[in-house]
């Protein structure tokens, strides 16, 4: 998901259109949505911002590429091969530990 925050300031001191940021998200398989916090337009609260950004934390930490692997050496069928993702949990005392 992209975000245009702080729409109420204006197209004056835009650093990206709407235009800009639906064509971004668009090539990148996102969805996107303009909000203002400050002046709650958009329909959406700051408690959506903080469930959003804590959870794309949490999956950074969580889903790191640990091994990545080219099976067939990028060679059989011009090209290709496997991306392996290692799912890996953070230790403590023993213990298992995620992010959330």
């Amino acid at each position: 998901m992209v975000v245009g925050n702080k729409v109420d300031l204006g197209s004056a001191v835009r650093e990206v259109s709407p235009e800009e940021g639906a064509t971004f998200a668009r090539e990148h398989g996102c969805l996107y949505k303009e909000t203002s916090a400050k002046t709650d337009s958009g329909g959406v609260d700051a408690g959506v911002y903080d469930a959003l950004v804590w959870g794309m934390v949490c999956t950074i930490l969580d889903m790191r590429p640990a091994i990545l692997q080219d099976r067939d050496g990028g060679r059989r069928g011009g090209g290709g091969g496997a991306l392996q993702l290692e799912r890996r949990r953070r230790r403590h005392n023993g213990g298992v530990m995620g992010c959330c």
